[in-house]
């Protein structure tokens, strides 16, 4: 799933349930985001995504800072209904640690070695799932097998890969998969 960010300052868009709610100035206008997971409570639905010019964790922000760009779910993703610190229950969606562990997302934020580790390698396995619209360049088809990256000219046997995006095995550049096809239209 991906989202972009329309507005960061709560006082300009219609949220009066969440007056309470702090200013996200650091969710970027105009960006696109990626959805690592999300929950929904009651009328409160956040998505939880990651904005590398302020911390090394990903945040939660609320569904009204948002419009959803590609609203497929992650294949990594599992569902669990929990329960707020309000006792109310509601839905959570996102990778496993994030639903199975309630402590996961503190110690993550506390910078605890073994999360950072869980929640960078599941960023980059959805990192790579669908179509990154600030990339520009796609891999080069040179026959039905092999691809050749348009940088460094290095060529590699194609594998079944059913993501949108592929880093280049040598110069490690990010690119979209020429033979990518959503599963929406491959179903089709």
């Amino acid at each position: 799933m991906i989202i972009k960010c329309i507005e960061n300052k709560h006082s300009l868009i219609s949220i009066q349930k969440y007056t309470d709610i702090a200013e996200t100035e650091y969710i970027l206008v105009g960006k696109e985001y990626v959805v690592y997971g999300f929950c929904q409570f009651g009328n409160y639905i956040e998505f939880c995504v990651y904005e590398d010019t302020i911390c090394s964790f990903p945040i939660w922000c609320l569904y009204p800072f948002f419009e959803i760009i590609n609203p497929l779910a992650s294949r990594y993703w599992l569902c669990s209904i929990k329960e707020d610190y309000n006792d109310k229950k509601g839905m959570v969606i996102g990778f496993p640690e994030m639903i199975r562990d309630d402590s996961f997302y503190n110690n993550l934020t506390d910078g605890e070695e073994e999360e950072v580790r869980i929640f960078r390698y599941w960023k980059a396995l959805m990192d790579l799932e669908f179509p990154n619209n600030v990339i520009k360049q796609k891999a080069q088809i040179g026959d039905e097998k092999w691809l050749m990256c348009p940088s460094c000219i290095d060529a590699w046997e194609d594998s079944d890969n059913r993501d949108a995006m592929f880093i280049c095995p040598m110069c490690k550049q990010l690119f979209h998969y020429p033979r990518y096809r959503s599963p929406i239209e491959a179903s089709l």
